[in-house]
């Protein structure tokens, strides 16, 4: 396959060669004049070079030059002549995509070897950027508050950041941004995920962030490209080093829990043979603990570079990026907690259940020490079984001097409007003692007249210890098993239920531990690339490159599932059999001669009733939970070392839907044959999972202390692997015109597997569709008008198969069909499919070896073409101002999930998804007009208006393959559009202020925010909308800045961004949804970055300090439960008569006792937490506010 493709490549650049000239955009162009200081005449022959690289050129007749194929940095040229003093320009920088204009006046000199050095002037204003861009320096990152290239994205013009953390470009959904790194693309094809590799930032050269306008040699974007070239390797030999830490730091600042974080990065660059060869590496190795249960990663991740001028025209250059990481699933309720097995919920005391949750926010069943109230203490310490019916009545005898209330206003009485407890049913409040009897219901009873108290805790239930309610917590292994043979023996029934009770889940006769983290999601992130290039230099004037490069990445996770299989504590691996497994080929379910069967017991015969207790107990039970014939057991000492850890009881390594532990030689004859696997392997889907409700909070965890509860649905593994073949050739054809040409192909080779969940659904496909790109453009300089003109081609070919009708896609068992090929229709019949009768099944076995249910009446998917014409117009007004425009058709094919997932049509579970290969590209036509006005020589201001039009996102919608049942499949159905303004101010240093500072102004509207819309409205059993609503990441103003304080060796940065809030959709509006009506509050993040810089010995130094969430907000960009939050948000503005965003008294008394009687539900006197920050949900959920102040120090040593 690659090699066919790497041919028709070649015949390709070849045969178009002489007509092709093609663009590279991630190098710029220097250009200029060379002239004598005395008469301005030229200095036709004169010599420009680029110190420290392989990059020089003549001056033509006319005094003029040109460099092409320039990489991204910032250099010094020099120029010289016979005769003429050499002069030589510093600071000189080149940025991809555009053009840099010196200008060498030569002075006349006998004496040789002088030379004049200045500075080049860095001007504000490039004429010939047609398009909206921000360029990022590598000086810039070393220097600004950020730890990634993403994060320095992140506060560009236009961009708004999602509750996910994905970044909108211009109202565009988040995978509409191209993430390029080298000039290939580090998205994943899959996923449309913008960027699924981390490159280090050390190896940064130049980021362009562009949001608007980009040329015709970008492809496949719709909203932005974000453009990554490295550092380059010179001369001189340069590197970096750098230490961070917050290890110790964060604490002793905050006084809390630090947020453990520490980094080593490094950069190195330099010549292996002066003028020859050079190369360049960076990297970067952290582990960060986050600063919630369950956060966890580590990062290992490197680049590199080599370069090499094989001659004075040809150059070889490779480059490799390799990034691995290991992460935890983060923070939830499931995984947020430890349990004991001297803390197990079988044996906490009913009367406590009531105070399971006053203490780490939610009723989680595992009481903490701190719920336990001292009186129940006292209880534990007393001999005998504790009760508060002290008169045995079985009758709870209560007086009280008045009826409890709620003191709303806090006058220390009660008010008209105040809640009170009406115990004695009198309709209005008591103020004077009385007695009451409770029974066990809570119902009155008539007064004993003994005036006592038996309700010690005030919890108005009567409660008594049981037998074992000592049990809990007490430090000590309780079982009831007092001889230790498993077995409940007359006199060890202590509480008299019948069942042997015992704390020893794990069986290994001590108490144990166990961490609800040993059951926690563990994801794996591989990705990595490798990109060869070749660069022919024609002429001064004209190149061309070849480059092959692949791209792969990589994610695979899995829970770890440790559990002691002997439940009865014998020792012995329980295996029962009620019958012998046979081949039924005449499908009349009983078993025939002829007939295979295993011979479990060896006699020689067909046993139906076997009724074999392998190990003789008489207990009729399988232990063996993965079929592996082991007795495994739980050891909670042993750390976990990955997703494949060895303790783990189930693996799909193999990915064929089977437990990897089963897949063995069951019948014993030597051989594992399909035998073994039709009748013993272990398919996935007959895995447990879900695991036991809590008490409360609505959701489902796992504990070891519970041993048969699993989690298989999250095993996952995919792999994609991108080839790239492209060439790129550019030519200035006259001093006007630069004619751009690019051809590029893509070859694709995608695996994705999910095992059956609790459904039966699973999905497991490989796929391998291809793309080609062909692209012309020409820029046009005068010094009137700069015009940037292409025009762009995509072809896409699926290479995948679709049903031809949608509403019949598969081979079923009610299908009457000529199944054998007799050319007589009939009705299936499944013993003639397994005896091999049929001339095509009902199931297959795919070339993966994955059983797979075949396509009915397969079409041939459709390959797509597009063509995508670009223009950007830019007209300087002045020498300090410039106008442009720029319009353009922006094509990119859908997530490719969306064509393939789930193609093999498994329609286990209730409503399965399926892809849908014939999914048209999505388009975006866009406008921008522009004007850039420099203020000062250091200083700019630009002002700029967009429009949008977004046609064909990928949407769902429900398909009926019966009457009551349907699938789903993607469509493109939606619209949006866009539109808005944006403000920069930039300021250049030096000085000692100096940064940029941005606001945008935007309005995104659409038919859907989410690709799975139309599946989610369908089983809500809602309406599809037609129209049009805000997106989800709509916000209406959005201001950004990143500004820096110099003062002699010291440096302040600030980055900061504020939005006026996204948008979520009011609940219950009935059928018909009116999506993102309402508006979160604002949000706001700001870091800082203080350095200090000094010479260590003969090295350069910087200490600093990185500060996050400076400010220490507690904001937030989602809430847990929006059902909750709208409801109890909607209460403040309700009876919020004064408009202070609060409800007291001073709103009037009738409206603060109607508020809190909806908010102060435990009847305290206080708003509960829950009401006060609904955003936190009803169980106050910890992770939805951005995290706390925190510091981070270190240290960077430069050569």
């Amino acid at each position: 396959m690659a090699k066919s493709l790497i041919n028709f490549a070649l015949s390709l650049i070849l045969g178009f060669f002489f007509i092709q000239i093609i663009f590279a955009s991630d190098t710029g162009k220097i250009t200029g004049t060379v002239t004598d200081k005395e008469t301005g005449d030229p200095l036709p022959g004169a010599n420009v070079i680029v110190s420290e690289t392989i990059i020089g050129t003549a001056v033509d007749k006319d005094g003029y030059f040109i460099m092409l194929n320039v990489p991204a940095g910032t250099y010094t040229v020099s120029a010289g002549i016979i005769g003429y003093s050499t002069m030589t320009i510093t600071n000189v920088s080149v940025s991809g995509d555009l053009t840099t204009n010196l200008k060498f006046i030569l002075t006349p000199t006998v004496v040789e070897g002088e030379e004049i050095i200045v500075e080049a002037e860095r001007k504000l204003i490039q004429v010939d950027k047609t398009d909206s861009r921000r360029t990022i320096s590598s000086d810039d990152l070393k220097n600004m508050a950020v730890t990634s290239i993403e994060d320095a994205v992140a506060y560009t013009a236009g961009g708004v950041e999602d509750a996910g953390g994905n970044l909108h470009f211009r109202g565009g959904r988040s995978a509409e941004v191209v993430y390029l790194f080298e000039g290939i693309q580090l998205n994943d094809p899959l996923t449309g995920n913008s960027n699924d590799s981390d490159i280090p930032i050390m190896a940064v050269g130049e980021t362009n962030i562009i949001t608007g306008g980009f040329g015709a040699d970008y492809g496949d974007a719709q909203s932005g490209i974000i453009n990554v070239t490295g550092r380059e390797g010179r001369n001189t030999f340069a590197g970096d080093i750098r230490y961070t830490t917050s290890n110790g730091v964060s604490e002793a600042f905050t006084g809390d829990n630090p947020h453990n974080f520490e980094s080593m990065e490094f950069f190195l660059s330099g010549p292996l043979l002066k003028n020859k060869a050079f190369f360049s590496v960076a990297g970067e190795v952290n582990e960060d603990y986050g600063y919630l249960p369950n956060q966890f990663s580590d990062l290992n991740n490197f680049s590199g570079k080599f370069s090499w001028k094989i001659t004075d025209n040809i150059k070889l250059s490779f480059s490799g990026l390799y990034s691995h990481s290991n992460f935890n699933d983060g923070f939830s309720y499931s995984w947020s907690h430890r349990l004991s097995e001297d803390k197990l919920t079988e044996f906490i005391p009913g009367y406590l259940n009531v105070h399971d949750g006053e203490y780490g926010e939610i009723a989680d069943g595992i009481l903490q020490d701190e719920e336990i109230p001292e009186f129940y203490s006292s209880w534990w310490s007393q001999e005998g079984l504790q009760t508060e019916d002290v008169d045995g009545d079985e009758i709870l005898d209560m007086y009280f001097d008045y009826e409890p209330f709620a003191d709303w206003n806090g006058n220390g009485q009660w008010d008209e409007g105040e809640y009170f407890n009406d115990l004695d049913n009198s309709g209005g409040w008591t103020g004077s003692a009385f007695e009451l009897d409770y029974d066990a219901n809570g119902m009155l009873m008539t007064p004993d007249g003994d005036l006592a108290n038996e309700d010690e805790n005030s919890n108005f239930i009567l409660e008594s210890e049981s037998a074992i309610d000592t049990w809990y917590g007490n430090g000590q292994l309780d079982t009831e098993d007092i001889n230790g043979n498993g077995v409940l023996d007359e006199g060890e029934d202590i509480n008299g239920n019948n069942v042997l009770d015992s704390e020893d889940l794990d069986r290994n006769g001590s108490l144990t531990e166990f961490s609800m983290f040993d059951r926690l999601p563990l994801w794996e992130r591989m990705s990595k690339m490798w990109n060869i290039g070749f660069t022919h230099t024609l002429s001064d004037r004209t190149y061309y490159t070849l480059r092959i490069a692949q791209y792969t990445t990589m994610l695979e996770s899995n829970i770890i599932e440790r559990l002691n299989e002997d439940t009865d504590g014998d020792g012995i691996l329980d295996l029962y059999w009620g019958t012998e497994p046979f081949e039924d080929l005449n499908g009349n379910n009983i078993w025939n001669n002829g007939e295979w069967y295993s011979d479990l017991n060896g006699n020689g015969t067909y046993d139906l009733n076997l009724d074999w207790d392998v190990d003789g107990d008489g207990d009729k039970r399988n232990e063996d939970l993965n079929g592996n014939g082991v007795l495994d057991n739980y050891s909670p000492g042993n750390a976990l070392t990955g997703i494949d850890d060895p303790s783990d009881m189930f693996h799909d390594s193999n990915h064929n839907n089977y437990i990897d532990e089963s897949e063995r030689d069951w019948d014993g004859n030597g051989v594992i044959d399909d035998y073994d696997r039709r009748f013993f392997w272990m398919p996935w889907s007959d895995i447990p999972d879900e695991g036991f409700k809590h008490a409360s909070g609505d959701f489902y965890g796992v504990g070891a202390a519970h041993p048969y509860t699993f989690l298989r649905d999250h095993w996952h593994y995919d792999k994609k692997v991108t080839t790239t073949i492209k060439s790129e050739l550019v030519s200035q054809v006259t001093l006007n015109h630069k004619l751009s040409t690019g051809l590029e192909l893509k070859d694709y080779n995608l695996t994705n597997f999910w095992p059956p969940d609790r459904y039966g659904y699973a999905e497991y496909y490989t796929v391998k569709p291809r793309e080609i790109s062909l692209y012309l453009s020409d820029k046009m300089e005068y010094p009137g008008a700069i015009v940037n003109a292409g025009i762009r081609m995509e072809y896409f070919m699926p290479n995948s198969k679709y049903p031809g009708d949608e509403t019949d896609p598969t081979w079923t068992s009610d299908d009457y069909d000529d199944w054998n090929g007799d050319g007589v229709d009939e009705q299936y019949q499944g013993w003639k499919d397994a005896a091999g009768l049929y001339e095509h099944s009902l199931l297959e076995t795919d070339e993966h070896g994955i059983v797979i249910r075949p396509i009915k009446d397969p079409h041939k998917a459709e390959n797509k073409l597009v063509f995508a014409p670009r223009l950007g117009i830019s007209h300087p007004i002045t020498d300090k101002a410039m106008l442009y425009f720029n319009y353009g058709r922006y094509y990119q094919r859908p997530a490719l999930q969306y064509m393939f997932r789930n193609i093999t049509y498994n329609m286990g579970g209730g409503f399965p998804i399926v892809g849908y290969p014939n999914l048209d590209p999505e388009l975006t036509v866009s406008y921008e007009v522009g004007v850039r006005y420099q203020l000062t020589t250091l200083s700019m201001i630009e002002a700029k208006g967009f429009y949008k039009d977004i046609f064909g996102l990928t949407d769902t919608r429900p398909i009926y393959w019966t009457v009551s049942d349907w699938y789903t499949t993607y469509y493109n159905r939606d619209y949006g559009n866009v539109r808005g303004f944006e403000l920069i101010l930039l300021r250049r240093p030096p000085g000692l202020f100096f940064g940029e500072l941005n606001y945008t102004y935007s309005v995104a509207k659409g038919k859907s925010s989410s690709v799975g819309q139309g599946y989610i409205t369908e089983w809500s059993g809602n309406i599809v909308p037609t129209f049009e609503s805000y997106l989800e990441w709509d916000q209406r103003h959005t201001f950004n800045a990143n500004v820096s304080l110099s003062y002699k060796n010291f440096l302040t940065t600030m980055a900061a961004n504020f939005g006026s809030g996204t948008r979520y959709t009011r609940p219950e509006q009935g059928r018909i949804v009116v999506e993102n009506t309402e508006t979160y509050p604002w949000y706001m993040t700001s870091n800082m970055r203080v350095s200090y810089k000094f010479k260590l010995g003969k090295y350069d130094a910087n200490l600093f300090m990185y500060i996050t969430n400076l400010f220490d907000l507690q904001r937030f960009r989602q809430v847990n439960d929006i059902n909750w939050y709208h409801q109890y948000q909607q209460l403040v503005s309700r009876f919020d008569s004064n408009g202070d965003g609060k409800v007291t008294n001073s709103d009037g008394q009738e409206n603060f006792f109607e508020y809190m009687s909806n908010v102060d539900l435990d009847h305290d006197g206080k708003v509960d937490d829950n009401k006060l920050n609904p955003e936190r949900g009803p169980y106050m959920h910890p992770a939805v506010y951005q995290e706390e102040r925190r510091f981070r120090i270190g240290i960077t040593i430069g050569l």
